[in-house]
């Protein structure tokens, strides 16, 4: 694993890494690196993981980095999810701070400057995101507390310190399904310091072929179970106080209840069945009074 390393540029600002997960994203992805090669500022690299693509995508990656040596392209020689390509910009960033900006979204001009601006002496820098579904885009401004920045659970739309994130081996595991989730768990329960960003430039766009939008909804769901379950037995063997203990269950709740409710769709009633069981297993197994 490479360790972070301070390099700064000729004014002492920091550099940040950017990390870029691709996987058949060719529609998108010239939009993506365009809006972070053209950021303000300009201290970064960029981390594109090109994650077995089989269509242009490395194409487009490639040509922009021939243009723009801040760009690095890491290839998987098998594709093997979203939360593995991220692990694999973590790795080898050699930057003071990370932001992750999945291939089908993009950012506003200013958007690394304010993260580096907000962040100061915290952990992690939280934004507020900007929802874009064909024309239409919907502000999603965050609520400034403690206790609501860990309602967001996205890994975008946020700044991470690179030493806190390796000194607590905070990684997303491979897993393929909703792994936002169970990281943000984690980075939680390490206590990090939170600063907040009053910006709205991470633009959140709704692909219809996304992961997250297509493939076997009772399967995702029961991946993302499994997870909680895989979380849940993971800290059953540390004693929480008070907060973190709500601050678990309420998570739990949410997540499993929403992730339910969306891919609970269209899959009729017997399988739609399973899913509330499941949930209920889970929940009642480690907060048997939620």
């Amino acid at each position: 694993m490479v360790t972070s390393i301070d390099k700064q540029d000729d004014n002492g600002n920091p550099l940040v890494s950017v990390v870029v997960p691709i996987f058949n994203v060719e529609k998108y992805l010239r939009r993506c690196l365009e809006s972070i090669v053209g950021q303000s500022y300009a201290n970064i690299e960029i981390i594109c993981v090109d994650d077995a693509s089989e269509d242009d995508s490395a194409a487009i990656a490639n040509q922009i980095a021939e243009r723009d040596k801040r760009v690095h392209i890491v290839k998987h020689q098998n594709n093997k999810g979203l939360g593995a390509a991220r692990d694999t910009g973590v790795d080898i960033a050699t930057g003071s701070y990370i932001i992750f900006v999945d291939s089908d979204d993009y950012i506003g001009k200013e958007y690394v400057q304010l993260f580096v601006d907000a962040i100061s002496d915290a952990d992690i820098a939280i934004g507020g995101y900007t929802r874009q579904e064909g024309d239409t885009l919907t502000q999603q401004r965050l609520i400034q507390t403690y206790e609501q920045a860990w309602t967001y659970v996205s890994a975008c739309g946020k700044m991470f310190r690179t030493d806190f994130l390796k000194r607590n081996n905070l990684f997303f595991r491979n897993i393929r399904y909703y792994e936002d989730v169970p990281f943000n768990y984690r980075c939680m329960l390490c206590h990090p310091r939170i600063a907040f960003v009053d910006n709205l430039g991470y633009y959140y766009v709704l692909n219809p072929s996304s992961i997250t939008r297509s493939g076997n909804q009772e399967l995702k769901f029961l991946t993302y179970v499994d997870s909680h379950n895989k979380i849940g037995e993971e800290y059953s063997n540390f004693e929480l106080n008070e907060k973190d203990h709500s601050m678990l269950e309420y998570g739990f709740c949410q997540a499993l209840t929403i992730g339910m409710l969306v891919n609970i769709r269209h899959i009729g009633p017997k399988k739609a069945r399973r899913l509330y069981e499941e949930r209920k297993a889970c929940l009642s197994r480690f907060f048997p009074d939620y």
